[in-house]
């Protein structure tokens, strides 16, 4: 295994992340200690961050020239205001990690292409670098860049096909001194052994390089950071008591922003920011359950092998708006199957209704995003919305399309993109006689194969085992004497990785094989199911840019997001909203006149 300090990680997604803190006990990690950069790295506290960087939580601002002409007296605290959340930002993984640990990173070597091998914070100069935004556990700092290009400080931020921000953790002073380094090993160690092998391709995570701050003066450059941008922090942020604290922290992260603009050369000492546009997708479930795996007795089987479980649940979420679905709203509903479906006619139909949802929303949910130089783009905001029809346009040989082209023209050219990235294998085959996948076939394969059961057939094997109804709970001896204690659960990834060994390829460690007892059967069926709802809950981020060397040309990045490590705490919510949705779909199908549309597999 890498030292942790050659790891890295890239893109960053600031959604809240559940109490990572109590995710950690799920997968308690034990590292070989022959590696001594390892143990040296660990020691130097290279680990523990909350992973994303931006989301609604988050709050993203733009220090343009007002506040730049304000740097220099940023040392003073700003009077505290009530703080009301404005707008997220694209730092996912970034500003995500504002959130989230690093465990849905990816590990690369030092001598990767995809970045410099090791930074220092003495390779930070604080001028070069401005306020972004920041979440609950993260601030987000980026690069000052301007047509006269990187500072000599600055240019190892800045890599061939993107430019790193700095993500520092602020600190709760009830809660100084977290034990962040072994979390961070358990969570990286989660990425490195389970996610990535399973992706079947790395370069599909994020990346992120750890800084270690090892003395006063790599402290004080922190403090000196923290000073400049703390008149650029929204009031109730620096009415917070949770801080940057330098004298309390082991490093920080450098990470790749995605959604930033290019830095390319455009002459000697001249330097151009090259438009970017990124696009994210949350692609959601991409199979139906197996009837047969449902129990016989529940009322559910027809409806989960019939209905996608997103438009299920589409009915709950309108009914907890107080308010309801009709059956037209119910068929034009984005349904991820289609997505999954090799067949472009499908592929479109469910970006069209993801666009539709996004604008009827105005921009309010997370299944389709856009971000503008770094930006999100709002749904009324014309200009930003021309300037990326006109992107858009160039690739399909329209140099100057007028404002009424653009505007009837943005979505045909979004969805021929997305449709074109998303059907480009990038994953690897699995096989030496297998063929490579695209990203969206890869993702359905592990979110089904890894749950064969469903969470009801999961359950039903648990109350067997357990004599308790609620999935990852053991019934109290104090009520039925006769129930089994609760069984094992999986605690740490070679545990984990036992129970996959069937998809990991056969290059890793070897692992311990699992007994064929009934107990044994239920730990490796629960652990493939946590590890198939990290895939469900995953964001796909796009980047376009034009190519430097052939500007008529799009290069097309993609990025997996949002993997974070499914605690077994969650096994008991999973079951109820599975109950909610299905008894919901099911009153509000007897409420119709006639039967939906049902989904149809890819």
């Amino acid at each position: 295994m890498p030292s942790i300090s050659q790891r890295y990680s890239l893109q960053l997604r600031l959604w809240p992340v559940h109490a990572m803190s109590n995710n950690i006990d799920m997968f308690r990690v034990h590292l070989p200690n022959t590696d001594t950069t390892a143990q040296h790295s660990r020691t130097a506290g290279i680990g523990s961050l909350p992973r994303s960087i931006l989301h609604p939580d988050t709050t993203f601002v733009d220090t343009s020239r007002r506040h730049r002409n304000l740097l220099a007296h940023s040392l003073t605290e700003m009077p505290p205001t009530p703080f009301q959340p404005s707008h997220g930002t694209p730092f996912k993984s970034t500003l995500s990690s504002s959130q989230q640990s690093r465990l849905n990173h990816s590990v690369a070597k030092p001598d990767s292409d995809s970045g410099p091998a090791r930074l220092t914070a003495q390779d930070i100069c604080p001028s070069d670098w401005r306020y972004l935004g920041e979440g609950g556990k993260n601030v987000v700092l980026t690069a000052e860049i301007d047509g006269t290009g990187p500072s000599k400080t600055l240019a190892r931020f800045i890599l061939p096909d993107s430019t790193l921000a700095l993500r520092i953790a602020k600190i709760d002073p009830a809660h100084p001194s977290p034990d962040r380094v072994d979390s961070d090993d358990e969570l990286d160690a989660f990425t490195e052994c389970i996610i990535a092998p399973l992706l079947g391709n790395k370069e599909l995570l994020p990346l992120s390089i750890p800084i270690a701050l090892e003395d006063s003066r790599d402290r004080g450059i922190v403090d000196t950071l923290a000073a400049r941008i703390e008149v650029c922090r929204p009031q109730a942020r620096r009415a917070s008591p949770i801080r940057i604290q330098a004298d309390l922290l082991t490093h920080i992260d450098a990470v790749e922003d995605i959604c930033a603009p290019l830095v390319v050369s455009s002459g000697p000492d001249h330097f151009d920011l090259q438009d970017t546009l990124c696009i994210e997708i949350k692609p959601k479930w991409g199979f139906l359950p197996c009837i047969d795996a449902i129990p016989a007795a529940s009322p559910n089987r027809d409806i989960k092998s019939t209905y996608s479980r997103y438009k299920m649940h589409q009915v709950t979420k309108a009914i907890e708006s107080n308010g309801s679905l009709s059956l037209e709203d119910f068929d034009a509903l984005y349904d991820p199957l289609d997505l999954y479906s090799p067949d472009i006619a499908r592929k479109r139909k469910a970006i069209e209704a993801l666009r539709r949802d996004w604008h009827a929303s105005q921009g309010s949910t997370n299944n389709l995003r856009l971000f503008w130089n770094g930006k999100p783009v709002a749904v009324n905001d014309a200009e930003t919305l021309s300037d990326v029809a006109r992107f858009l346009a160039r690739q399909q040989g329209r140099e100057n399309p007028s404002v009424t082209q653009n505007t009837v023209k943005l979505l045909d050219d979004l969805v021929s993109l997305l449709i074109s990235e998303l059907s480009t294998p990038r994953v690897p085959p699995a096989k030496a006689s297998g063929q490579p996948c695209t990203v969206l076939d890869r993702l359905a394969f592990l979110q089904s194969s890894l749950d064969p059961l469903d969470v009801e057939g999961l359950a039903e094997l648990w109350r067997q085992a357990t004599g308790s109804d609620k999935l990852g709970v053991a019934a109290s001896s104090s009520h039925d004497s006769s129930t089994a204690s609760s069984p094992a659960m999986p605690d740490t990834v070679e545990t984990l990785r036992a129970c996959l060994d069937d998809l990991l390829p056969p290059t890793l460690p070897e692992s311990p094989q699992a007994n064929g007892t009934a107990e044994s059967q239920l730990f490796r069926h629960i652990s493939r199911f946590l590890v198939s709802s990290t895939f469900k809950d995953c964001s796909i981020m796009v980047r376009c840019n034009r190519d430097p060397k052939n500007p008529s040309e799009m290069v097309t990045k993609t990025k997996i997001i949002d993997l974070d490590m499914k605690p077994v705490s969650k096994l008991a919510k999973f079951q109820a909203t599975d109950r909610e949705v299905c008894s919901n779909f099911l009153r509000w199908m007897a409420s119709l006149p006639q039967t939906p549309a049902p989904s149809v597999v890819p």
